[in-house]
């Protein structure tokens, strides 16, 4: 089974195991831009809580301004981080993370709804849904949106992406950005076994008519397991 998995740049890294039966290509389709406006805000005011949306907004602060000034202005609060992968980074500063056990949207508001009212700083993406914010302010949390990074398709690897698509079993897309990237070949998918990490990723391609499954855990080891769980079947079996 050949398997492309799409994802941002940065965010490559080699696989120490690959499942049996299995062949898997990690494409870069997306190029990673800091906005340094939003980091030096947010570095200039303090939260109750900090949710850090991923390990590329907390790479993009340290690119940015360095680790120190990132950990000073971070150990003012209690950290929420989505996913292990960001909480194990932010662990790695020596500052605590609090890991919801869902890592969707719908998983913070709840794992906060018990919590202290207070304020919230979300660090993401630029192009991310302002759904969390909503929630969270629903609940009467006051919510600021830092907006520390963009993303946008590198043109050259969503060609070659689109290009491999004839190619594979499988495509997993890590982001909804990353399905944005190839979108102009989504006809391709057609018969393929789609991944999307996370709901919001899924449901991006079902307004486009497309159904993905999604794994139980949303990183890249909890695409593995799926895949294995799956019986190693590409879409044509």
């Amino acid at each position: 089974m050949l398997v492309l998995i799409l994802r941002a740049e940065g965010k490559i890294k080699p696989l120490t195991t690959i499942p049996r039966g299995m062949d898997i290509i990690q494409l870069p389709v997306l190029r990673v831009s800091v906005n340094q406006s939003a980091v030096e805000d947010f570095l200039g005011k303090s939260f109750n809580y900090v949710v850090i949306m991923s390990t590329t907004a907390l790479r993009a602060m340290v690119s940015t301004v360095g680790v120190q000034a990132v950990v000073d202005a971070l150990r003012r609060s209690k950290i929420i981080g989505v996913g292990p992968v960001t909480c194990g980074e932010v662990r790695s500063y020596g500052l605590d993370c609090k890991n919801p056990s869902r890592y969707s949207t719908a998983g913070i508001i709840d794992y906060m709804r018990g919590m202290r009212r207070g304020s919230v700083a979300l660090l993401r993406s630029l192009r991310g849904s302002y759904e969390l914010a909503s929630g969270l302010g629903a609940l009467g949390f006051s919510v600021t949106n830092y907006g520390v990074y963009d993303v946008t398709p590198d043109p050259v690897n969503a060609g070659l992406a689109c290009e491999l698509v004839d190619a594979v079993d499988v495509v997993v897309f890590m982001s909804p950005m990353t399905y944005e990237s190839i979108r102009g070949c989504a006809g391709k998918l057609t018969g393929k076994v789609l991944v999307a990490l996370g709901e919001t990723t899924a449901s991006r391609l079902a307004s486009d008519g497309l159904k993905a499954v999604m794994p139980s855990r949303y990183v890249l080891g909890g695409v593995l397991e799926l895949l294995v769980n799956l019986g190693g079947h590409g879409g044509s079996e």
